[in-house]
């Protein structure tokens, strides 16, 4: 740029200035990026900074005085490169990897924390049910097993009571068959007590072929006595089901007998006309036992849960009669149930014959 001295046509001075254009437009901040483009032009035309562009100004302003303008345009470009540049790209990503893998293994870690203290929670519990479950299990059974004992020794201690008489009289000839009655009932309550040995063993004992009338036909010289003492009706029907065979022991299928018939006994007793009948009878490949009673009937607050250990509406029962049964029963792979009609209750079991069990197990 040059300024003449003085400003007229017979000047005889000049003042030369070197402008760079580029240092006009210098910052300390950092505006100019890769992605902004700029030129700084001459009133002609004439570029002194920056670089051209093809393609339209996205901003342009007039600078300097009118004598002298400076024209400023500027293009925006943005560009991957520009906006975010690859490096600063890699940083961030490497940076947000890393902070991703240690949030995951931290939560990893409390996960597996939590894992390991509930699986410890839950095999403490595991390890009290199953004592709690071993506590109740033991005495269920040590009640059970002092409710069938008490029937063989109830047996006992009146047939020597019975056998002390005759012989006071000296009757030996009726004191023969009290005796074998009573060795009859002991080795029953030893059954009872083998039985309950084996049940505390992984393993039942092999199960033998039985008559449901022959274990009825022993309970029923059982039970007559006090049939006729309390002076009810004691009725058995066999309706020609003596030939027909269950798989079950013995003993067993007596105390399910027994149980049943005793209970329907201890609900008539008092009755107007007490009556207990009893039918054994046959239909296909089943066998049932029928005990009807006219006695007071099920209570409906136990109605529900009346095979449950326990549950009972007698003052001095244990309640482990009925749900006994209902084990041996299902064992037997029978079926118990009860109904109601007329003012009488009934009390129904089905056992499957030999020939049905068999086949069964073939299929």
């Amino acid at each position: 740029m040059i300024k003449r001295s003085p400003n007229s046509d017979t000047a005889k001075y000049a003042l030369a200035l070197t402008i760079d254009g580029t240092e006009l437009l210098k910052t300390d901040s950092a505006f100019w990026g890769s992605y902004i483009q700029y030129s700084l032009n001459l009133p002609d035309g004439n570029i002194i900074a920056g670089s051209l562009q093809n393609n339209a100004p996205k901003f342009s302003s007039k600078l300097g005085s009118v004598s002298q303008p400076l024209t400023l345009q500027i293009w925006s470009l943005p560009a991957g490169a520009g906006v975010l540049p690859w490096q600063k790209i890699i940083i961030t990503l490497l940076f947000v990897t890393l902070c991703y893998v240690i949030l995951l293994a931290t939560l990893r870690q409390i996960l597996r924390r939590r894992k390991a203290e509930n699986k410890a929670f839950l095999s403490a519990q595991e390890t009290r049910l199953a004592h709690a479950f071993r506590v109740n299990a033991l005495g269920e059974m040590a009640s059970g097993l002092a409710h069938e004992l008490t029937q063989p020794l109830t047996a006992i201690l009146s047939q020597s009571q019975a056998g002390k008489h005759l012989a006071n009289r000296g009757d030996a000839s009726s004191l023969i068959p009290v005796l074998e009655s009573t060795i009859t009932q002991a080795k029953r309550a030893s059954a009872i007590l083998e039985r309950m040995r084996r049940w505390t063993k992984p393993t039942q004992g092999e199960v033998t072929q039985s008559s449901l009338a022959d274990a009825a036909k022993v309970v029923q010289a059982l039970l007559k006595p006090e049939a006729e003492k309390q002076l009810t009706k004691l009725v058995f029907n066999f309706n020609e089901a003596e030939e027909a065979l269950i798989r079950a022991d013995s003993v067993e299928l007596e105390q399910v007998v027994f149980n049943r018939i005793r209970n329907a006994l201890d609900v008539v007793e008092g009755a107007e006309h007490p009556k207990v009948e009893v039918t054994i009878s046959r239909q296909d490949e089943w066998v049932f036992l029928n005990v009807e009673d006219n006695g007071v009937g099920i209570p409906d607050n136990i109605r529900d849960r009346l095979f449950e250990p326990f549950i009972t509406n007698k003052l001095e029962g244990t309640g482990l009669g009925l749900a006994l049964c209902q084990r041996l029963v299902d064992n037997m792979g029978g079926e118990i149930s009860f109904d109601e009609r007329k003012g009488y209750t009934v009390f129904s079991t089905k056992f499957p014959t030999v020939s049905y069990s068999i086949k069964e197990a073939a299929q």
